[in-house]
């Protein structure tokens, strides 16, 4: 059994606090360490609020182009080729994951020459263990460290349409299952 700590990064948005508190709450206790990028004037609000966690600082956003503070993907995938563990995560920050204490070693097994995805099913409650498979987007990846390599550059950015698309079409390009 491994005990290299998985590093998931997302970019927190300011507000949304209570659902993205549950989020990042139910990463912390599967034994994930969580890094937020984002602008200063964020990280500024929100580190006060989510002590638990990283934050690293981008010097860049999307806001030229979509009017808000996005992160650009190319941000999230750098910092983890620097910081990252040999399996890493990206994570939109509403996501909370719910599985069992070995979750870990599931992603660890599954992430072997393969990415691993997840998306979200939309629930009345945090609680609620029913609900509707949003399937026209992903939330969750896991993969090897060592695929960043073979991503492009782009202009893609966190919580803009296309980018959770893009991400699977170039591990299937590399030959990823």
């Amino acid at each position: 059994m491994t005990t290299e700590t998985l590093v998931i990064v997302t970019s927190i948005a300011p507000g949304n606090i209570n659902k993205q508190q549950a989020a990042i709450n139910s990463w912390l206790n599967l034994g994930f360490e969580v890094v937020s990028l984002n602008i200063l004037e964020e990280i500024e609000k929100l580190q006060p609020l989510y002590q638990d966690i990283k934050f690293h600082r981008v010097f860049r956003d999307g806001r030229e182009h979509y009017g808000k503070p996005y992160v650009y993907i190319d941000d999230l995938l750098s910092y983890l080729r620097e910081y990252g563990s040999q399996i890493c995560g990206i994570v939109n920050a509403d996501i909370i994951l719910k599985a069992e204490q070995d979750f870990t070693e599931f992603i660890r097994e599954q992430t072997q020459n393969s990415i691993l995805l997840a998306s979200r099913v939309d629930v009345d409650t945090a609680e609620s263990i029913n609900g509707e498979i949003y399937d026209v987007g992903v939330d969750v990846f896991f993969f090897e460290k060592e695929l960043l390599e073979k991503f492009p550059s782009s202009d893609f950015c966190l919580g803009i349409p296309f980018w959770d698309f893009w991400v699977p079409v170039i591990a299937w390009q590399q030959g990823l299952t």
